[in-house]
C-alpha cells in the first residue's frame, strides 16, 4: 500500500538526526534569509527499470535536495537487495550577510510509501554542510532479468554568487557523493547508473535536484528518475503590453521577504498572475509582492512628487545594486524610460528601505484611472536597467496602482464690467463702449500655460490681461484667477437687434501639453431700443416789411434721437399753399435715418393778406417713420413765423372855395378826402376826423372792400364835407384845417394817424373909407374964432374885419377926434360898418386971411394883413373975410394971395397923406 508523501519527524533514526544538526551548525544561516526558488523540474535519465512513472516525489519550489534516506529489501522472497522506500531532506538557499550562500535543512524529511515486506536497514546519504545535490545517480543490479534499483547517490557540491549576482553551483569545488542504500557488492551485475541532471566539472551551473520520479513495481522501487531543476527565474505579471521582465532568483538581491520563480511570465490584467498561494506550483507557492506593502493612489498635484519607500536586500558585497521602478503615468500600456525612478542599493544591504521618487506628476499623469507599476531590483550600481526583458540577478515585482490625474480645468466668467454712455443719453446703445472683462480661473491642481481667451465677436478687441498673479503672461498657478479685458463699441445693427448675445471661451495647456478649454461664457447685453425722432421747423422771412405774396421759407431739420435706425421717414406739412418739400442728401438710403443722423428739408409758402394782418404764420409739420420695434410715434413741430408789416393810412385832403373872388360870410368850401390803406395790413375802423368848428358831417362814398370802414392794402375811399364861411374865416384870410384819417389793425391795434391840411386862402381886402365934411357955423364973412364942425364917417369897404380904427387929421388946432356910437366894439369895423366921428376948429386970422381951410384926414386901422389906410378925404372951408377988409383991398391982389395959401395948404396935405401911406405899406 501507498501513501503520499509527507513530512516526518527527525526521530525516525539517530543517525539522520545527527546529520541534520550538523549541516544547521554548519552555516551561518539567518532566520531573516529568503529562500532562493527552484524551477519545476524535468525527468532525467531511468535509473533501475522504467515502468510508469508515479507523481515526482521532489522539494518544494523554494527547496533543494539535499539528502536521501533509503530503505532495501532484506527478505528472500523477491529481489533481494531492491530500494523499498526512498525519503528526502529538503532545504532551503539563503544568502548570509557574508555574501555566501547558505543552506538550511529543513527540519523534517520528506517521506513516501514504503513496501511493507522485507524492510532493512536505513541508509542516509547527506550533502555536507552548505552543499545541495546537483546530480543524482544510483547503483542497480540484476535479478529475474529485471534491473533493479540499489541506492540513491547524491552528486554535493556548494553554492556560490557570481559577481553577477546569480546563484550558482560551483563545479570547481570537490564534489562530495552522497549514498542512500545498501552498499552490498554480492549483487549480479551491479552497475552504477548515472549521474543525471549534467553539469560539468569545472564550470558554475544552475542545475540542482529536486528529487525523483518513482517507477514502481510489484517488488519495491523498481526505478527512478531524478527530477532535474535550476536555480528559478523571477517573472513579472503585469499585463503583456508592458512586456516580460525576468531576473535570476539568487536569494541575495531581492525585493522584501519573499521570492518565488517562475517558468515564463504570468502576464495577467490585474498584475498578480504569480501571486496565488493555491493551485499547481511553481507559480502558486507564494505571493512574493512585498517590496512595498501598497502602493497608494499617485495623485498630480501641482508641484508634487511621488515616493515609494522600497524594502529592498542586496547580499552581494562585491556591488550595488540598483532599484529601478517604473509607473505608467500615461496609462498607454507601455512602460518608458521617461517613467523610470531609481536609487542604489548598496551591498550588504538587508531589508533597507531604498526610496524612488517621481517629480513633475502634473506633467505626467493624463487621466485617471488604474495604472500598473514595476519594480526591478538589479545586481549592479550602472546597469541599463529597462522595464522589460530578461536582466541580472534580481527580481521583479509588478503592482496595480491607482492614478488620479490632475484633470486641470479652467472656468470663464464673462460679464460687462463698465459702459461708457458715449452718447449720454442713461441708456446703452449705438456708439456707447463695453467694457467686458473675462475673468479665468484656475481650479484645477495643476499651473497651466498659454492661457488665453477668444470672443469672435466682430469689432471687439483683443482681450488682454495685464496682471498675472504669477508673473509670468499665460501662466497660471492653481486656484489662482487672471482677468482679461476687451472694449467693444456698440453698432447700430447691435442697438437695432436690441442686444448683443457675445460668447466667449478661454483656453490653455496642461502640463502634459494638452489643450485645456473652459466652458463657454455668454454674454447677453440689452439693449435700449428707443425709436423717437425730432423735428425742428423754421420759417424765415426777408428783412424788413412784408405783405401779402411775399415768400416764406421753411426748414425742416428730423433727427433720429432713438437707438433704432428709423426707416420711411417722411415729414407731413398740410399746410395750404405750401410748396412740394424737397429734401437734402439723405446721410444713407433715402428715407431711413440711423440714429443720431439728420436729414433736412424744405419748402416756401407765399403770404396771403390774412398771414400780414396776422402778423405771423403758424405752421405745424409732422415726421413720422417706423423702426425696427414698430411704428415710430409722430412728433410734430410748430413753427410761428413773426410777419412785420407796416400798417399805414394816409388821408388826402382837398378844399373847394365855392365863392366869389371877394369872399363873404357864408360862402361854402367843400372838402374832399381820400383815405388810402398805405400799408401792408388790413385797416378797418376806417375813420376821418375834422375838427373845423361848423364843418358837415363828413359823407364817405362806397368801400371798395365793400365792407365799412375796411380798406385792403392800396385800396381808398372818398369821403367830402362842407363848411360855411364865416367873417372870421375872411378874416384870418384863409380857412386852414387838418384832417386826420385814423384806423385799426385787423387785431385792433391803432395805425398811426394820418394827417392832411386844407389851407383855402381867401381874399383878404382890408379896404377903410373916409368921408369929411365940414360945417361953418359962422356967418358969411368969417371971423377969427368962429368954429368949423367937421365929421368923418369912417366906414369898411372891405371884407376883413378892420381894429383900432382911428380917424388922422392934422389939422393944427383942430379939436380931439371924437368917435360916436361904434357898430360893435369900440375901435372895430366890421366889413360894410361905419362910424361917425368929429371935430371942431377955432378959424384963426390966418385961415381968414387965406380965405378957407384946406383940411384933409384919412382913416387907419389894423388888420390881419397889416396897417389899413383909407384913401384921404379933404375938406375945404373957404372963408370970406370981413367986408372991409374986401372993400380995402379992391383989386385983384388980394384974391391971388388967398389961392396961393389955399394951394400950398392942399399941397401940403397931399404930402403927408403920402407919408403916411409909405409908413402904413411898411
Amino acid at each position: 500500500m501507498q501513501v503520499e508523501g509527507s513530512r516526518r519527524g527527525r526521530g525516525r533514526g539517530l543517525l539522520a538526526a545527527g546529520l541534520v544538526a550538523l549541516m544547521v551548525g554548519g552555516g551561518a544561516a539567518s532566520a531573516a534569509l529568503a529562500a532562493a526558488p527552484v524551477t519545476p523540474s524535468t525527468s532525467g535519465g531511468i535509473i533501475g527499470s522504467q515502468k510508469g512513472a508515479e507523481q515526482p516525489r521532489e522539494c518544494d519550489a523554494g527547496e533543494v535536495l539535499i539528502g536521501a534516506r533509503a530503505q532495501n529489501r532484506v527478505g528472500t522472497t523477491g529481489p533481494g537487495g531492491i530500494l523499498v522506500q526512498l525519503d528526502l531532506l529538503c532545504g532551503t538557499v539563503d544568502v548570509g550577510a557574508d555574501g555566501k550562500p547558505v543552506v538550511t535543512p529543513n527540519a523534517d524529511w520528506l517521506t513516501y510509501p514504503a513496501f511493507d515486506e522485507g524492510r532493512g536497514t536505513t541508509s542516509d546519504g547527506l550533502c555536507p554542510v552548505n552543499q545541495v545535490a546537483y546530480q543524482l545517480s544510483g547503483s542497480t543490479f540484476a535479478s529475474q532479468g529485471t534491473r533493479w534499483t540499489q541506492s540513491a547517490i547524491l552528486s554535493c557540491r556548494p553554492l556560490v554568487v557570481t559577481p553577477d549576482g546569480e546563484l550558482k553551483v560551483d563545479g570547481t569545488a570537490q564534489k562530495t557523493l552522497a549514498t542512500a542504500g545498501d552498499g552490498r557488492a554480492n549483487l549480479t551485475e551491479q552497475r552504477i547508473e548515472g549521474p543525471f541532471c549534467d553539469a560539468g566539472d569545472g564550470e558554475l551551473s544552475s542545475s540542482i535536484v529536486r528529487g525523483y520520479r518513482p517507477q514502481l513495481g510489484g517488488e519495491g522501487l523498481d526505478g527512478y528518475a531524478p527530477s532535474c531543476a535550476t536555480f528559478a527565474v523571477d517573472h513579472g505579471d503585469a499585463p503583456e503590453s508592458y512586456g516580460a521582465a525576468s531576473h535570476p532568483a539568487n536569494a541575495a538581491t531581492f525585493l522584501g521577504t519573499l521570492v518565488d520563480g517562475e517558468t515564463t511570465s504570468a502576464f495577467s490584467a490585474d498584475a498578480r498572475g504569480d501571486d496565488a498561494t493555491a493551485g499547481e506550483r511553481p507559480n502558486t507557492a507564494i505571493d512574493d509582492e512585498d517590496g512595498v506593502a501598497a502602493l497608494p493612489a499617485v495623485e498630480a498635484l501641482e508641484g508634487s512628487g511621488y515616493s515609494l519607500d522600497v524594502s529592498a536586500t542586496n547580499r552581494v558585497l562585491s556591488v550595488p545594486a540598483t532599484l529601478t521602478a517604473w509607473i505608467d503615468f500615461d496609462r498607454n500600456g507601455t512602460f518608458e524610460q521617461n517613467e523610470a525612478a531609481s536609487a542604489v542599493v548598496p551591498p550588504g544591504a538587508s531589508g533597507t528601505t531604498s526610496r524612488v521618487t517621481w517629480t513633475g506628476l502634473e506633467k505626467r499623469i493624463s487621466t485617471s484611472g488604474t495604472s500598473f507599476a514595476r519594480i526591478r531590483l538589479t545586481v549592479g550600481d550602472s546597469v541599463a536597467v529597462g522595464p522589460s526583458g530578461p536582466q541580472r540577478a534580481g527580481e521583479v515585482e509588478d503592482y496595480t496602482v491607482e492614478l488620479i490625474a490632475a484633470q486641470p480645468a479652467l472656468d470663464l466668467e464673462k460679464t460687462v464690467e463698465n459702459v461708457t454712455d458715449v452718447s449720454k443719453d442713461a441708456v446703452t446703445n449705438t456708439s456707447d463702449v463695453l467694457t467686458y472683462a473675462f475673468v479665468v480661473t484656475n481650479p484645477s491642481a495643476v499651473t497651466l500655460t498659454g492661457v488665453t481667451v477668444a470672443d469672435p465677436l466682430p469689432g471687439l478687441s483683443a482681450p488682454a490681461a495685464t496682471d498675472w498673479p504669477s508673473g509670468s503672461p499665460g501662466v497660471l498657478p492653481p486656484g489662482k484667477s487672471v482677468t482679461f479685458r476687451a472694449s467693444y463699441t456698440v453698432t447700430q445693427a447691435d442697438t437695432d437687434r436690441g442686444s448683443i448675445v457675445n460668447t466667449a471661451t478661454a483656453s490653455a495647456t496642461s502640463p502634459l501639453d494638452r489643450p485645456v478649454d473652459a466652458p463657454a461664457s455668454t454674454t447677453t447685453t440689452t439693449l435700449d431700443r428707443s425709436a423717437s425722432l425730432t423735428l425742428t421747423k423754421k420759417g424765415f422771412v426777408a428783412p424788413g416789411d412784408s405783405e401779402a405774396g411775399d415768400r416764406v421759407d421753411y426748414s425742416f431739420t428730423v433727427t433720429n434721437t432713438g437707438s433704432l435706425t428709423v426707416a420711411q421717414t417722411a415729414i407731413l406739412d398740410p399746410k395750404p399753399g405750401l410748396s412740394t418739400l424737397e429734401y437734402d442728401a439723405w446721410p444713407g438710403t433715402p428715407g431711413s435715418l440711423a440714429p443720431g443722423e439728420t436729414v433736412t428739408a424744405s419748402a416756401s409758402y407765399a403770404l396771403t393778406q390774412a398771414d400780414v394782418d396776422a402778423r405771423s404764420v403758424d405752421n405745424t409739420a409732422t415726421v413720422s417713420g417706423v423702426s425696427g420695434s414698430g411704428p415710430v410715434p409722430p412728433v410734430t413741430s410748430t413753427v410761428n413765423v413773426p410777419i412785420q408789416a407796416h400798417s399805414e393810412i394816409a388821408i388826402d385832403k382837398t378844399a373847394v372855395f365855392e365863392g366869389g373872388d371877394t369872399p363873404a360870410p357864408g360862402d361854402r368850401i367843400s372838402y374832399g378826402f381820400d383815405i388810402s390803406n398805405v400799408g401792408a395790413t388790413t385797416a378797418t375802423d376806417v375813420s376821418v376826423r375834422d375838427e373845423l368848428p361848423g364843418i358837415s358831417a363828413i359823407a364817405f362814398e362806397q368801400y371798395p372792400s365793400g365792407t365799412v370802414g375796411v380798406l385792403a392794402p392800396g385800396q381808398s375811399v372818398h369821403a367830402t364835407a362842407s363848411y360855411v364861411l364865416t367873417q372870421a374865416d375872411i378874416d384870418t384870410g384863409t380857412v386852414d384845417n387838418t384832417a386826420s384819417a385814423a384806423a385799426r389793425t385787423p387785431d385792433g391795434r391803432p395805425i398811426p394817424e394820418a394827417l392832411d391840411s386844407a389851407n383855402v386862402d381867401l381874399n383878404n381886402l382890408a379896404v377903410l373909407t373916409i368921408e369929411k365934411r365940414a360945417a361953418f357955423a359962422g356967418g358969411s364973412h368969417a371971423v377969427p374964432g368962429e368954429s368949423i364942425e367937421y365929421t368923418f364917417a369912417v366906414t369898411n369897404d372891405g371884407n376883413v374885419t378892420l381894429t383900432d380904427v382911428q380917424v388922422d387929421d392934422r389939422l393944427p388946432r383942430l379939436s380931439l377926434v371924437t368917435f360916436g356910437t361904434w357898430p360893435g366894439e369900440a375901435g372895430q369895423l366890421a366889413p360894410g360898418e361905419t362910424v361917425t366921428a368929429s371935430a371942431n376948429y377955432a378959424v384963426t386970422d390966418t385961415d381968414i386971411g387965406a380965405q378957407g381951410v384946406s383940411n384933409t384926414a384919412v382913416a387907419t386901422a389894423s388888420a390881419r394883413s397889416g396897417p389899413v389906410v383909407s384913401e384921404p378925404s379933404v375938406a375945404i372951408v373957404p372963408l370970406s373975410p370981413e367986408p372991409k377988409i374986401i372993400l380995402a383991398a379992391t383989386g385983384a391982389a388980394p384974391l391971388v394971395a388967398g389961392m396961393t395959401v389955399l394951394a400950398l395948404m392942399i399941397l401940403g396935405s397931399m404930402l403927408w397923406i403920402a407919408a403916411r401911406r409909405r409908413e402904413a405899406n411898411r
